[in-house]
């Protein structure tokens, strides 16, 4: 599996420099980007507790390894 990787962004500015209209803007988009992925991970968690059918074996998998991404 794959695993994601983070590389120091280019900033103009330190946050402490930002407005405070700006910082709220960020803080916003970030706990709107959290509320989604939270959201995402817990209908995959959803599938993968609820699958039923021929198919059972590799969906639950796959919708663990989607959960647990």
């Amino acid at each position: 599996m794959a695993t994601a990787t983070m590389t120091p962004a280019k900033v103009d500015r330190p946050l402490s420099e930002l407005s405070s209209s700006k910082k709220t803007e960020i803080i916003r988009n970030l706990n709107i980007a959290l509320a989604t992925n939270i959201d995402l991970h817990l209908v995959a968690k959803q599938a993968h507790w609820n699958v039923k059918g021929p198919n059972f074996d590799g969906l639950h998998l796959l919708f663990d390894t989607v959960a647990a991404a």
